[in-house]
């Protein structure tokens, strides 16, 4: 891989927006090609990134790589679909890896792709001296966190692949699923990136899930979204909006629905009522363990 980074020559960071309607796609459909590979990250929306004959769904923070001179074009779900981009060239053919490679296509699961191309975009305004090489670092970075991810994806598909429809899950695969949803809690995760990352079929693999932690795959997201937003509220002064993007709600207003049908009460309520029972605490009168009624002669 170090030959990568010679040999990597990185266009200009850009901005896109797609409006062609899938539904519409059969009509309008216009492929174009290039002789250089396109990185695409989805920013915003859904839709489709259609290469040659295969079809490849997208959404918010999925990543694709289109090779070189490949026919392909792009289709949305809604109303657009926003994307970020980087056209590149590995100059050395002996270095290229992606020449043979298998498609690049993984989803940025902790935001580490994003970051990086938002240091490519900043670089590409300020652009000076030492840019270029900046550049051609993070999406060297870029490489290498696709390479994990998808690594970490044919380590689960290995893991399923051993079961068939009549077996059972395994305890390892569970495990590991349980894992990655507790260190992403705080991310907007769903349960088709869970069903994405262990590559079983969501509906059989929560009920597994569900035969093992007793509550299916969807109920434990909300849970432990539910357990975080308690220690936040009750412990900063977080206001309500932060805590609900920062445990993965999205708005103040499903957080507050499933506050009440899982607390009985809204996170405003419950922070109330939290600091009023601990500010009775810390002012009440130590406790006295001393009886004059009950003492000891020498």
């Amino acid at each position: 891989m170090d030959d990568v980074l010679r040999n990597l020559k990185v266009y200009t960071l850009i901005r896109t927006t797609y409006t062609l309607d899938v539904k519409r796609k059969s009509e309008n459909i216009i492929y174009h090609w290039h002789d250089y590979y396109q990185f695409v990250y989805t920013k915003r929306g859904s839709g489709e990134v259609i290469i040659a004959d295969e079809v490849f769904p997208v959404s918010e923070n999925d990543v694709i790589i289109v090779k070189r001179n490949e026919p392909h074009t792009f289709a949305t779900y809604g109303d657009k679909l926003e994307t970020y981009e980087v056209k590149f060239i590995i100059l050395d053919d002996k270095a290229d890896f992606l020449k043979d490679a298998p498609r690049y296509f993984c989803h940025d699961t902790d935001g580490s792709i994003k970051r990086a191309l938002k240091q490519i975009e900043s670089e590409s305004e300020t652009f000076d001296e030492f840019s270029r090489e900046v550049i051609s670092t993070e999406m060297y970075k870029i490489f290498l966190l696709i390479q994990r991810e998808m690594s970490r994806k044919r380590e689960i598909a290995d893991i399923a692949r051993n079961h068939h429809d009549d077996e059972e899950v395994s305890d390892e695969l569970l495990d590991k699923v349980r894992a990655y949803i507790d260190e992403n809690i705080d991310k907007n995760i769903t349960v088709k990136d869970v069903s994405d990352f262990v590559c079983v079929e969501y509906k059989y693999f929560s009920h597994h899930f569900a035969l093992r932690y007793g509550m299916r795959l969807k109920q434990y997201i909300r849970r432990k979204r539910i357990e975080l937003a308690k220690e936040l509220i009750a412990n900063t002064d977080m206001n309500m909006t932060a805590v609900a993007e920062r445990c993965g709600f999205g708005t103040i207003h499903y957080m507050t629905r499933v506050f009440k049908n899982e607390e009985n009460l809204s996170p405003t309520e419950f922070r109330r009522r939290f600091k009023n029972v601990h500010a009775v605490m810390l002012d009440a009168a130590p406790a006295s363990f001393y009886d004059s009624n009950n003492t000891e002669e020498n």
